[in-house]
């Protein structure tokens, strides 16, 4: 899914990208108390938020806003954060 973002962001841009994917996101988890009696419905709400975070994940926004000389640093954080939700998340 990663490499497909970018054609994503260069087609839709970055704000209705990121909006779409927050969005639908949080609908999703308010929906899966109601979806989780059906295994099926479920394993496909689960997989539409694992493509929605790879759409936040993938975000160009770091290499567009922040100087070369800090990007690394700026990844770095960006992806300890990402690991510390997933964790408070299971």
């Amino acid at each position: 899914m990663t490499p497909f973002t970018t054609f994503v962001y260069e087609i839709l841009g970055r704000r209705i990208t990121i909006s779409y994917a927050l969005v639908c996101t949080l609908a999703l988890t308010f929906l899966t108390p109601k979806i989780a009696p059906s295994l099926t419905m479920l394993c496909a709400t689960r997989a539409v938020i694992g493509m929605n975070n790879t759409l936040i994940m993938a975000n160009p926004l770091i290499s567009d806003y922040i100087k070369r000389e800090s990007r690394g640093r700026a990844v770095s954080i960006n992806t300890m954060f990402m690991a510390i939700s997933l964790l408070v998340a299971s």
